[in-house]
């Protein structure tokens, strides 16, 4: 069978993206972890492609925002941002052309923080997917129990029923006397105020 995309894409999700926020340390390894990976990319890329400055701090930047949270995808934003600037826009290592600088990290830090955003609202989904999943898993959990109480009950009426019956119709009658019953009580628990409303 054939597994589609989507679910796919869910299921590595699931399994790969932290539930738990992790401790300031793992952050903080992280954070270092992916913006040297970045800059290292960045470094070698950067003599092929010079005109393409943040090309490697912005996957830098997703991938702090999904894996670390958005606290380190802004310290990865910021840091990275600076020191992409700083090494490789002309002259390199040196501020002089200091309007240049803050233009381009205004226009870099601006993108980065919607990705930053886009990173915390797969996390918020995330959650809330897995919640709903609980939720469900504990309903199906609850209506099954109770689908084994209503067939015991079932059973134990037609149990009352039958010795009393004299026929077959009266059995039927007897049984379904009891189910009606039943069935009324059901729904004053599943909805007092029609039952309320019904009996006035």
């Amino acid at each position: 069978m054939r597994i589609p995309p989507r679910t796919r894409l869910l299921s590595f999700a699931r399994t790969w993206l932290p539930e738990e926020r992790p401790s300031l340390a793992r952050r903080f390894g992280c954070s270092v972890l992916i913006l040297a990976v970045a800059l290292l990319a960045g470094q070698w890329l950067h003599p092929v492609v010079p005109d393409r400055l943040f090309s490697t701090i912005y996957p830098a930047v997703a991938v702090a925002s999904i894996f670390c949270g958005v606290g380190s995808a802004i310290a990865v934003a910021g840091i990275g941002g600076a020191l992409a600037v700083y090494l490789w826009i002309p002259p390199e290592h040196d501020w002089s052309s200091f309007e240049t600088a803050v233009a381009n990290l205004a226009v870099f830090w601006a993108m980065a923080g919607i990705i930053a955003a886009l990173g915390h609202l797969v996390h918020l989904l995330l959650d809330e997917l897995r919640t709903s999943e609980r939720e469900a898993a504990l309903r199906v959990g609850e209506l099954h129990h109770r689908i084994q109480n209503v067939f015991n009950i079932v059973i134990s009426a037609g149990r009352i029923s039958a010795p009393n019956a004299a026929s077959v119709d009266e059995f039927w009658k007897g049984l379904e006397s009891r189910l009606m019953s039943l069935s009324q009580a059901q729904m004053l628990i599943v909805s007092p105020e029609d039952g309320a409303d019904r009996n006035r």
